[in-house]
């Protein structure tokens, strides 16, 4: 039957506390080994704490597994979104497992059934780091499961993991921000467009005689539009210096009275 996971680390640490698991030999700081398992080393500023909170399964109350998995984990960020989970596992945050071999004493650590990887191992296996994938990450209550090394026996335990939320980089808002604005621009561009192609180009007849003026409002040229000349507009009539024009070419316009 699986026992309380509170009995089991405590049988685990009586054990442990005997020649069946090697004791704690004083550690300095370069006595620091790594596993074979190659892990990517990350800046700070690519990198979020967020609260980590471990409780028996299917209740609120403390899981025993909190007391060496801590209360916060390390994520890794990649564009703005989770790559890595990192937990640090430490028997000096735990007095039943102080001074133990963590690295073998925990065999296996498994969240949302994603299993992580030993890394960064202290000379004398007393902390790591556990090291999972992006899936292993989930934004409130998930799964969690530890196997315990004891006397060459495999013992499981499930608990509740529940992570805090990812917090958002002022370059994600600055990105969604961006694309709202390039959305908004795009829109409007198609909106010109849309009009641009309802107002048709349109072959009129000229009533009066008439000149041609550039957009200041002057005369273009001493040319004149006789009566009765077809002329094609383009687009629609618009304001210039108080009068109305249509265009008939670039920056050519003749004023719409004399249709």
């Amino acid at each position: 039957m699986r026992k309380n996971i509170k009995i089991t680390l405590a049988t685990a640490a009586v054990l442990a506390s005997t020649a069946l698991l090697p004791m704690a030999m004083p550690v300095h700081a370069a006595d620091v080994a790594t596993t074979a398992t190659s892990t990517s080393t990350n800046s700070a500023a690519d990198t979020q704490t967020v609260s980590m909170t471990i409780t028996q399964s299917g209740t609120d109350k403390p899981s025993e597994a909190g007391s060496f998995l801590g209360k916060t984990a390390q994520l890794v960020m990649k564009d703005g979104k989770v790559d890595q989970v990192i937990i640090h596992v430490d028997g000096a945050d735990n007095p039943m497992a102080k001074g133990q071999n963590m690295s073998k004493l925990i065999t296996k650590l498994t969240i949302n059934g994603v299993d992580g990887k030993q890394a960064n191992v202290k000379a004398d296996g007393s902390a790591l780091d556990f090291v999972f994938p992006t899936t292993a990450y989930k934004e409130g209550k998930g799964e969690l499961s530890v196997d315990l090394n004891v006397m060459n026996h495999t013992m499981s335990e499930k608990a509740d993991i529940t992570f805090g939320a990812v917090t958002k980089s002022d370059d994600s808002t600055k990105t969604e921000t961006n694309t709202t604005k390039e959305e908004n621009t795009q829109t409007t561009s198609t909106t010109v467009i849309k009009k641009a192609k309802k107002a048709k180009n349109v072959k009129r007849t000229l009533k009066h005689n008439a000149y041609e003026y550039k957009k200041d409002g002057k005369r273009a040229n001493k040319k004149v539009l006789k009566k009765g000349k077809k002329v094609t507009t383009y687009g629609h009539a618009i304001k210039l210096h108080g009068k109305t024009f249509y265009r008939i070419s670039k920056n050519v316009y003749v004023k719409k009275a004399n249709f």
